[in-house]
Order: C-alpha cells, then structure tokens, then sequence
C-alpha cells in the first residue's frame, strides 16, 4: 500500500507505451485514458490487498473462536497457560506465536483475564494464566 504512490503513475506509463507500440496513440505525452487504466487497476489492487489482509485478520479472529469453543467443551481448563493450547496441537494453534494473538483478543473482550505471576526470590521468568470468564464454563453463550 505505501508503494501505491508511484504505482499509478508507473502503470500509466506502461499503458501509454503499450497503445505507442500497437500504434493505437502516437502522443509523446500520457494519455488520460491510460491514466484512467491505471487508476482502475489500482483500485482492484487495493481492493484484493484489503481482502487479503482481512483474511489475516479474520483468521486470528477464528483462532479466538476455537480457543473459546475448545474451553466450552472442557478440551482444557478454565485456568491455563498459553503452553497448555499450544502443546495440544489443535490445528492453527500449534505454536506461541499462534496462540498469542487469539489469547489477547480474548483477553480485550473479557472472554479471558490474564494473570502474571512474578518470579520469586529463586529466580526465572514470570508465568501468565488465563481465567476463563465463568459464563464460558457454564455454557452461557
């Protein structure tokens, strides 16, 4: 998307020189028709890019879901760690990084609530939990 400045101009550049080469326009200077070309050729562009990053958004969107829907069936318990879902090896989910962004999504809409617990006196590193929210337990929907 931030290349999208210099794309349409360059597109309609290509598009001039195409029409100069089949001998359909013998200006020097850009048409207006090729720029109208490459304003329509941008606009599909973007339109395919926004999907394609709403389909990334949307899939950690469905990750949350079977997180939650995972919880409802007792497949883990109220009270885990991110470790617990990844260790099962639930498609999409097999991974930290898989897990961390559909856990956080829960978080930010009060399906979960995250707790960290610091290390002690012994030392290493600080362990969070997540609590699900009791209307997930009792198969409150």
């Amino acid at each position: 998307m931030a290349k999208y400045r210099s794309l349409m101009p360059s597109l309609a550049l290509i598009f001039h020189l195409i029409d100069r080469v089949s001998g359909t326009n013998d200006s020097k200077v850009v048409s207006l028709d090729a720029a109208h070309r490459a304003a329509a050729w941008c606009s599909l562009l973007e339109a395919n890019a926004r999907r394609i990053y709403g389909l990334a958004l949307n899939a950690e969107a469905r990750l949350a879901k079977i997180i939650l829907d995972r919880i409802r069936r007792g497949d883990i318990n109220p009270e885990f760690t991110a470790r617990d879902i990844y260790r099962k090896q639930w498609a999409g989910l097999s991974k930290p990084s898989d897990v961390a962004e559909p856990l956080r999504i829960l978080v930010e809409y009060g399906w979960l609530r995250s707790i960290t617990i610091r290390p002690g006196d012994t030392g290493g590193r600080p362990s969070t939990f997540y609590l699900a929210h009791p209307s997930i337990i009792g198969g409150v929907r």
